[in-house]
């Protein structure tokens, strides 16, 4: 019995011990229910008090939930934010999930002093002015910080040119973010790329959709993108596969600040990020495979995604956020009974699910540890949230003097093995924005996925493919060309002088040749008659007439000559052995005309023998004497002709030694 009693009477101490803490919840249930619906994130707030419960934080309080759908409608707000102030009496209010809501209950809760938190679609940096919503503070950091960090990257790389994109809604969200990061990117003061296209887009007109992308495919290739859920993301980059803008010139820079990165909140996918411990975009995000997984990983690879910081510190816990937020939703304190609620059975977490548990985790962190008195006092619990800084489930979680979360973006990209990785911290704080590296080698960024070098906001040959820049051929082509022709022309013209210079040449030297060369077909025999006495032949022979005579008259004759008739005149002709011919002595024996020198007709070249010179001497008599019988003869008249010429240099490398006549040599041979 005493174990028992023991247990009541503990029981009962801790019931005296513990404050209740009254939370009131302006929800929504039908609007934006992947993002926002309470059915995919309520389950948020159960988890976050049970954990705290289990890490000993806020323990002397026990929460409890009255949860309201305002579905983001002004009017609704109202009623519901005063029923929450007035009737209720609630220490605390989270919600409503949207930025004109939040706006409203901002603005009631100064009222009846009691602190609003907000997540969801509040992102505007309206909620920054503490003159206007002194008790607001957003789990979310205002879109104008987005704004900083992406100028920081653009400015990085240098891309000065951009397009930008959003997928429309009833919230106008993306609308609103873009607002703001277009506003940063006008700003003078600081690095201004062009912006060449702000559009949004329709995804539920195809037509419009595909003519927004196509009209970007000729103005931009560094893109800012901006959807609210996974699913229209991965249409988004299944839409641009299939256009080809997922080549190595175009850059798809999504903007995001839900903490997600390249991934989507569901357990659906195959596999999941090391960081983040998300399901990567690319992956059928619901039900069964629907086989375009591959080409949705082909334009993720040219994705990179600024966003909060997306590392979890305790990914177990993450998971297992995950794997049971959907029953949690039924579970006390929430004990949601809607029809929603009931048939929610899927494995999609709400994509602002993790914002609302860190709110839920943010007011316990706050509270613990207060007295009954402080934690009622609006100052004293913002003073704490102020100074409130710990690893949650959308990163670190810190808040500047202004009660406003300060941001510490990142640039994700993706690596060799398609796992989420940071390349850069991107601190926001008071108006600026630092980068950090997290690479040694900003090569390593492009290699991977964009085939080694960064993208150009202008492409090389311009969006359409068509402006090139000239080579040095291309642009002097033309002159090239003529300096070409002019050239060859002048190379034609200098080869046929050239040709016709050397056939002159030749021509000139056949001709010269042709004087002293003789056919051998010109020579003919002579006739054979009875012998005669040569003396008187020669006596009777005139000069340069013809001669009548036969071979007969002419037998003493020495074996190596022989007479001949060449063109009706006798002609003495004498072989010699082969040897070098001098030609120019040649031409000038041709050209020798004396009294007393034997005519010189020229050589036989081509007649028998391995190689046949004939000396030719028209009228030519041989007689005996004190001169060389071979060098002097006699012609009709008694004149002593030489003859020979030395032409024994045919049959020696050097000329013949001088012999009679040799002054009539000298001059032969000069």
């Amino acid at each position: 019995m005493f174990f028992p009693i023991f247990l009541l009477i503990f029981g009962f101490s801790c019931a005296q011990n513990t404050t209740k803490i009254r939370i009131g919840i302006a929800a929504a249930q039908l609007t934006q229910p992947e993002s926002i619906g309470w059915s995919f994130c309520g389950g948020a707030v159960t988890m976050a008090i049970q954990r705290l419960h289990q890490m000993g934080i806020a323990t002397g309080f026990d929460f409890e939930t009255f949860v309201e759908y305002t579905e983001c409608d002004r009017n609704a707000t109202v009623a519901i934010g005063l029923d929450f102030l007035k009737n209720k009496n609630v220490d605390v209010i989270i919600g409503p999930p949207c930025v004109e809501g939040l706006k409203v209950m901002g603005t009631l809760t100064q009222l009846y002093q009691k602190p609003v938190l907000g997540w969801g679609f509040v992102s505007d940096s309206i909620f920054s002015d503490k003159s206007r919503f002194p008790l607001t503070v957003s789990m979310l950091p205002t879109s104008s910080s987005l704004g900083y960090a992406t100028v920081k990257v653009l400015e990085h790389f240098g891309w000065d040119k951009v397009a930008i994109l959003y997928v429309t809604s009833a919230l106008n969200y993306c609308a609103s973010v873009m607002d703001d990061v277009e506003s940063v990117l006008n700003d003078p003061s600081s690095f201004s790329p062009q912006i060449v296209l702000k559009q949004y887009l329709e995804p539920k007109n195809n037509e419009s959709y595909t003519s927004t992308l196509q009209t970007v495919m000729g103005r931009a290739r560094i893109i800012l993108f901006c959807a609210q859920t996974a699913t229209e993301k991965r249409d988004y980059m299944l839409r641009i596969a299939k256009l080809g803008m997922n080549t190595n010139e175009y850059v798809h820079i999504m903007l995001s600040m839900r903490s997600v990165g390249f991934g989507a909140q569901t357990n659906n996918g195959k596999m999941t990020f090391t960081l983040s411990g998300l399901t990567p975009l690319w992956e059928t995000l619901s039900g069964p495979s629907d086989g375009q997984e591959s080409l949705a990983k082909s334009a993720a690879e040219k994705f990179l995604v600024i966003d909060l910081n997306s590392e979890v510190s305790d990914v177990a816990a993450l998971t297992n956020l995950q794997k049971n937020i959907i029953a949690s939703v039924r579970m006390p304190p929430v004990n949601c009974g809607t029809p929603q609620c009931l048939a929610a059975n899927g494995t999609v977490m709400g994509a602002y699910a993790r914002h609302l548990y860190d709110a839920i985790w943010l007011y316990g962190v706050a509270i613990d540890g207060m007295s009954a008195e402080g934690w009622r006092n609006v100052t004293e619990v913002l003073a704490r949230i102020r100074k409130a800084n710990f690893a949650g489930m959308t990163g670190q979680v810190r808040f500047n003097e202004n009660a406003t979360r300060m941001p510490i973006y990142q640039l994700y990209g993706l690596s060799d093995k398609w796992d989420e990785v940071a390349l850069m911290n991107l601190n926001f704080d008071n108006g600026s924005s630092t980068l950090i590296k997290l690479y040694t080698n900003e090569s390593a960024i492009w290699s991977t996925h964009w085939a080694g070098s960064a993208p150009l906001a202008t492409p090389i040959c311009g969006y359409a493919g068509t402006a090139c820049p000239q080579t040095t051929l291309e642009k002097y082509g033309v002159l090239f060309v003529i300096l070409a022709i002019v050239i060859l022309f002048t190379c034609l013209v200098f080869v046929c002088c050239g040709c016709a210079l050397i056939r002159g040449k030749r021509a000139e030297a056949e001709r010269v040749r042709s004087e002293w060369v003789i056919a051998f077909e010109k020579l003919r025999e002579l006739e054979r008659s009875g012998r005669k006495s040569r003396s008187r032949r020669s006596l009777d022979s005139a000069p340069g007439s013809q001669d009548t005579r036969s071979a007969g008259d002419l037998e003493d004759q020495d074996e190596s000559e022989e007479y001949r008739s060449l063109e009706k005149e006798i002609v003495r002709v004498k072989k010699y052995h082969p040897g070098p011919l001098d030609t120019q002595r040649f031409v000038k024996l041709r050209k020798l005309d004396h009294e007393n020198v034997n005519k010189f007709i020229g050589l036989v070249l081509n007649g028998p023998g391995p190689y046949f010179a004939a000396f030719l001497a028209i009228g030519g008599a041989r007689v005996h004497g004190s001169l060389r019988s071979g060098n002097c003869l006699v012609n009709d008249s008694w004149q002593v002709k030489l003859s020979d010429y030395g032409l024994d240099f045919l049959n020696e490398e050097e000329a013949p030694p001088k012999r009679c006549g040799s002054r009539f040599w000298d001059q032969a041979r000069d």
